[in-house]
């Protein structure tokens, strides 16, 4: 995202998938499924608001849990919100995944143009630009 900041022709935002909980709730931060689940609707609001404002919806998504929580409700709410969609599948089991859990392949079908392996992420500590 920093190498769009300055360009005036985008704007781009960013949705994180973890919203903190409410001042009352913040004891459940320390709670890891609790926390999950108290996030979620927030996390639901944020998309739907948001959403509203964007042209396009890149969702970047793992597998299994993580894609049942934060892809397929982001998947839903820019359908609902009539966006484009580009999806960013980054753990790397596409086929697997596609072919094994009724919730993922349901919701890929009909909308993978194309399959390549995204390149590999840089080391947390070096500098890739």
């Amino acid at each position: 995202m920093s190498s769009w900041q300055n360009d005036p022709d985008l704007e781009v935002t960013f949705l994180a998938i973890d919203p903190s909980v409410p001042g009352l709730l913040a004891w459940a931060e320390g709670i890891p499924v609790l926390r999950t689940f108290l996030r979620e609707p927030i996390y639901f609001l944020h998309l739907w608001r948001d959403l509203r404002q964007c042209g396009i919806s890149h969702i970047f998504s793992a597998s299994h849990w993580s894609f049942l929580a934060t892809h397929a409700p982001a998947r839903f709410f820019a359908r609902l919100r009539g966006k484009k969609i580009i999806i960013n599948y980054r753990s790397g089991e596409a086929r697997t995944t596609c072919n094994a859990s009724a919730p993922e392949n349901l919701s890929f079908r009909g909308s993978i143009k194309s399959e390549r392996p995204p390149a590999p992420l840089p080391d947390a500590g070096t500098n890739p630009y």
